[in-house]
């Protein structure tokens, strides 16, 4: 079973155990400066929400020291895909039509509300997921990507190849990290009718609504968002006890996998013992 990595510390590992769900972070707000493009004015690092992972078998030393506290916190290992996918099931009130079952990361009420829309990019895993691209010139790549144009009448049109790719682009620099990552891309929305998201008044506003967002640089008012994990993957997990890790983290650790984890095992980090604090 392939497996994926991250590297956090025991605070963090409490919270995705008690609430099982793993934290999706603006992209604006995470270490790499870089990755948060403007681009035709558009400030994308606003819009793209994304959880980091590693597929990077053997520990990683710099990881550990950049994402750990000194050390001294743990790395989880999940299957590759670890959330929980349920089916799509809109208000009865709408009278909507489904035909076939679809199954999603995301529920219903949290892809259509008043506050935010998710496009369901997450129905296709190759914009849902997928290894970290290391370029160059990530300036060029959005450029390539995104295209800005204008109707006779002069509407903004927008462009976007592979939106999910565009939050899977670092520099060179960060290629140590071998990093996997989920993407979501999350906009403003509208009020809803009470008839629902059929209603031909929001077909035709929810469109431009998000296209004025884009371009004014209005964000969406969330700065995360949470995602199920699948209690199998809980199940299955295991935790690496980062290297330099006390004995008071380790019996932490250690209670949460066996409260929350039917099978879940916790492990010593194989640099354990190779690597102590300087002393200065």
């Amino acid at each position: 079973m392939q497996l994926i990595h991250h590297y956090t510390n025991i605070d963090t590992l409490a919270l995705i155990l008690q609430n099982k769900t793993l934290r999706f972070n603006r992209l604006d707000r995470v270490d790499d400066v870089s990755e948060c493009q403007e681009c035709s004015g558009i400030k994308f690092g606003q819009y793209y929400f994304v959880s980091s992972w590693t597929k990077l078998k053997e520990e990683s030393i710099p990881q550990w020291h950049m994402y750990t506290n000194e050390m001294s916190g743990v790395r989880i290992s999940f299957p590759k895909y670890p959330f929980k996918r349920e089916r799509l099931i809109p208000p009865k009130e709408w009278n909507m039509i489904q035909e076939g079952e679809i199954l999603s990361p995301v529920p219903f009420d949290k892809i259509f509300n008043n506050e935010f829309v998710i496009p369901p990019l997450f129905f296709n895993d190759d914009q849902f997921c997928g290894d970290i691209e290391y370029v160059k010139n990530i300036e060029e790549e959005y450029k390539k990507a995104v295209v800005h144009s204008k109707t006779p009448d002069g509407k903004d049109q927008l462009k976007i190849s592979n939106i999910g790719r565009l939050a899977r682009l670092k520099k060179l620099d960060w290629k140590f990290q071998d990093e996997y990552r989920f993407v979501l891309f999350i906009l403003p929305g509208i009020d809803i009718p009470h008839d629902g998201i059929g209603n031909e008044r929001y077909i035709t506003e929810l469109p431009n609504h998000m296209m004025n967002c884009l371009f004014n640089g209005v964000p969406p008012t969330i700065t995360h968002f949470d995602v199920e994990i699948d209690q199998e993957a809980i199940d299955n997990m295991t935790v690496t006890i980062g290297p330099l890790c006390g004995a008071g983290n380790r019996i932490i650790a250690e209670t949460l996998v066996a409260k929350f984890s039917k099978f879940g095992k916790v492990l010593p980090s194989e640099l354990t013992g190779t690597i102590r604090k300087p002393v200065k």
